[in-house]
């Protein structure tokens, strides 16, 4: 492994003021986007077209998926895929209906789409209700 360093220097020390100008500090290393992660412009872009919420998924701390929050028509078009036998087709259609950016391929990815399907879950959950019997 290569290790860099970054040597600084005191232009108003003068080259030999306080000894050894030389003494090498570790660099601090580039911070690493990750795969499909989102420029500001478009967070705030995405945030102009869904004010209901826009909400982003890391998987395996490598990896970013955004999403806006459901609203009824995406809930609809969702409930119309559920299949008794088959749960996870619901999250599917959720997850592929309100995909806005990010790394997509995620979403065909087995193991990713697992996790992302358990954060998905608490997106389609609503407003804390209460039913009250009068």
């Amino acid at each position: 492994m290569k290790k860099f360093f970054i040597v600084f220097r005191d232009p108003q020390a003068g080259d030999n003021a306080g000894g050894n100008n030389d003494t090498p500090v570790a660099a601090k290393p580039p911070t690493q986007l990750l795969k499909g992660e989102a420029t500001p412009e478009e967070i705030a872009g995405w945030k102009k077209l869904y004010p209901q919420g826009i909400y982003s998924i890391i998987v395996g701390g490598k990896s970013v998926l955004y999403f806006k929050k459901p609203g009824r028509s995406e809930l609809n078009y969702a409930n119309s895929k559920r299949n008794p036998d088959e749960e996870f087709d619901y999250y599917e259609a959720i997850c592929f209906v309100t995909c806005i950016g990010g790394a997509k391929d995620l979403l065909n990815d087995e193991q990713s789409f697992l996790g992302i399907v358990l954060r998905m879950h608490t997106l389609s959950i609503g407003e804390p209700t209460e039913l009250v019997n009068l």
